[in-house]
């Protein structure tokens, strides 16, 4: 059912775009008719007004409709808007501010975690990493999100090679690193009980972008000895609607915060 406010001719337009952006051989008027639900007339009249500023191109051989240059430069600006490292940098703030704790976005590079951007706790005592820094992503809450999705065969290689003990705690059997990913995919959370360093934990989230691919990693790392059971789990909450967020500035618009 159409809102008050609604623009028909708007929604056709759109609708007419996400089919041509699926198929680079293109499409005739009659088809883009028959998959959108519209009438030739108005297909037509859209294709015209769109073919004038270059955002359709017609093949003069088969008469198919196919996305032209405009959009090219529209999707370069909106790459740019999508900055992984930008888009971050308020919504990391603010999860600082909320959780009082030292926030990490990283990203996964080869077998490592890269720290790709750092906003640090207030407090006098923290733990700082430098930005940059190349890390064993298995011991980390912030690792583990990434290798969730980081493909089977990816996983495999990972799991023969670099499984290594970081701590008394860290987890080096590929077995119960695998149920942990079932549990982090379903919640959407991941956590780092003195894993990676001793003292030291973390509770993280991922962040997705396009096509709902994984790009990142977001969370908090703080001392063991200020949170509890409880105020982890604020962190948790807290998390992943940072991550929501980042991942819907992304472009990953199925995301909801709830499931994977």
């Amino acid at each position: 059912m159409e809102t008050k406010y609604s623009a028909p001719a708007v929604v056709k337009m759109l609708a007419m775009i996400e089919i041509l952006s699926k198929n680079t051989g293109g499409f005739s008027i009659n088809e883009l008719a028959r998959l959108t639900g519209a009438s030739v007339n108005s297909v037509y009249r859209i294709c015209m007004e769109m073919e004038k500023k270059n955002y359709l191109v017609k093949d003069p051989k088969t008469g198919y409709y196919c996305l032209g240059s405009a959009f090219y430069f529209i999707g370069k600006a909106a790459e740019k808007r999508m900055d992984l490292r930008n888009n971050a940098v308020q919504i990391m703030q603010r999860l600082k501010e909320i959780t009082g704790e030292t926030v990490h976005l990283t990203v996964l590079r080869g077998d490592k975690m890269i720290l790709l951007e750092q906003v640090e706790t207030d407090n006098y005592i923290k733990i700082h990493v430098n930005i940059g820094a190349s890390l064993y992503p298995h011991g980390s809450a912030f690792g583990k999100c990434l290798l969730v999705y980081a493909g089977e065969e990816y996983l495999s290689e990972y799991a023969k090679n670099s499984l290594i003990p970081l701590t008394a705690s860290t987890i080096t059997d590929a077995r119960i690193l695998a149920e942990e990913f079932k549990t982090i995919q379903s919640e959407g959370v991941a956590y780092d009980n003195e894993e990676y360093m001793e003292g030291v934990m973390c509770c993280g989230s991922p962040v997705f972008g396009l096509e709902g691919k994984c790009v990142a990693a977001l969370g908090v790392i703080f001392p063991k000895y200020r949170a509890d059971k409880k105020i982890i789990q604020e962190f948790a909450v807290c998390v992943k609607e940072a991550a929501k967020e980042l991942s819907n500035r992304m472009g990953d618009l199925r995301y909801d915060g709830k499931s994977f």
